[in-house]
């Protein structure tokens, strides 16, 4: 068997434990070096995973249950040999806190590493904004997008320093101000099961009421027209010129007082679809021009039984649960919310969250997104842990 440092590993164990399905990769030569034997390996990409892992066919390994995982854009994955790679030690040792530049979105920025995760394979790295509450990604420790700190950022100023240390006072306060409002709303807050999963001991989960959290957030729609207030937050821009998706921060920004702002807009299907996407949630859900309106979830461990949208006496199909204090939740991280229709228009009303809020939203276990809707229906975007639901109230079992 060959050795790589622990990456090689059993594929049915990796299969296993994760749920979610992703296209097969290209088929396509390619070589890794094996830094312990100082050689190339001829690999084959079979199967990807969460985190833009892939596994690998090794050739000439005996055990067909035995891969290479790496992810696609290793720095030790070429497609010939010319190149040897000669920068394992800083990479060994990004762990917890580590600081890495990381390219996103096509810029380099100054990343740190909040912890590391091994569900998969050890090695995955959680990365924020350096002393920002900000997430970036997730990132095998491999992956080109990283390099060493201030490789390719500018150094910080003494004026850059004194305003992380101002940052990192005001986070520290900040952190204490949700960890007191989390031990509060932790004593009060339900969990639930359902009966299907109960029943038959599978992926046993629990997951909390959060309705109460969410009716306790003070809420506003921000107005169409920019008020001077509002003026002073956006620098060098119209407000016509912005997205709505952005109009909603400036809100924020202006109007400190308000955890959740929302405003309406639309947008129209592709090819059947359409999926929600940016805001934390939405409601006053109407889709228009349509013979049919079905609202779904990316399959993750199994299929759901989608949701029918009901027409209105104006032909339009709506789904009337969504409401503003019983919203339609996005997954920060999991499975998609979508429309199937032959509609030619979506509207709704977006809602986003303050990052603050947003934080206390997922300390809840929200990260999953689960939508109490008031006609009944629960809907779960599931993730790798937890599978996606949408199923009636009727059919969960109330734990404590």
């Amino acid at each position: 068997m060959i050795d790589l440092f622990k990456r090689m590993f059993s594929a049915k164990k990796i299969l296993s434990c994760c749920g979610a399905i992703f296209p097969d990769p290209p088929q396509k030569t390619q070589y890794y070096y094996d830094l312990k034997n100082k050689r190339w390996l001829e690999v084959t990409p079979i199967k990807r995973l969460p985190y833009d892992l892939c596994l690998y066919r090794v050739k000439d390994e005996p055990d067909e249950d035995q891969v290479l995982v790496t992810c696609p854009d290793s720095y030790l994955l070429f497609d010939d040999t010319k190149i040897v790679p000669e920068e394992e030690t800083w990479r060994n040792e990004l762990r917890e806190k580590s600081e890495v530049d990381v390219r996103y979105g096509g810029d380099w920025f100054k990343g740190s590493v909040i912890w590391t995760k091994e569900d998969i394979i050890p090695g995955v790295l959680n990365i924020n904004h350096r002393r920002e509450n900000r997430w970036i990604g997730y990132f095998y420790l491999e992956s080109r997008l990283l390099a060493p700190y201030l490789t390719h950022t500018p150094k910080l100023t003494e004026a850059d320093l004194e305003k992380e240390r101002k940052f990192d006072l005001l986070y520290t306060e900040q952190q204490k101000i949700i960890d007191s409002r989390i031990a509060e709303w932790n004593s009060k807050l339900s969990r639930w099961q359902h009966q299907k999963y109960y029943a038959t001991q599978k992926n046993l989960f629990h997951f909390i009421d959060t309705r109460f959290v969410f009716k306790s957030f003070n809420k506003g729609e921000i107005p169409s027209i920019l008020t001077e207030e509002q003026k002073k937050m956006v620098v060098g821009e119209e407000w016509n010129g912005l997205s709505t998706f952005q109009k909603c921060y400036v809100w924020l920004a202006a109007y400190p007082d308000f955890e959740v702002v929302y405003i309406q807009t639309n947008g129209m299907p592709a090819e059947k679809k359409f999926t929600f996407k940016e805001a934390d949630g939405f409601f006053n859900i109407k889709v228009q021009g349509a013979s049919f309106a079905w609202l779904n979830v990316s399959d993750q461990f199994e299929s759901c039984d989608p949701i029918k949208l009901i027409q209105n006496s104006q032909g339009d199909f709506e789904l009337p649960g969504a409401t503003l204090e019983t919203p339609l939740f996005k997954a920060t991280a999991g499975a998609k919310l979508f429309i199937e229709t032959d509609g030619t228009n979506v509207s709704y009303t977006m809602l986003i969250m303050s990052s603050q809020t947003r934080k206390l939203w997922v300390s809840f276990k929200n990260d999953y997104a689960v939508s109490w809707l008031a006609d009944g229906n629960v809907v779960m975007a599931g993730n790798l842990w937890a599978p996606s639901l949408m199923t009636r109230e009727e059919e969960l079992i109330k734990f404590c």
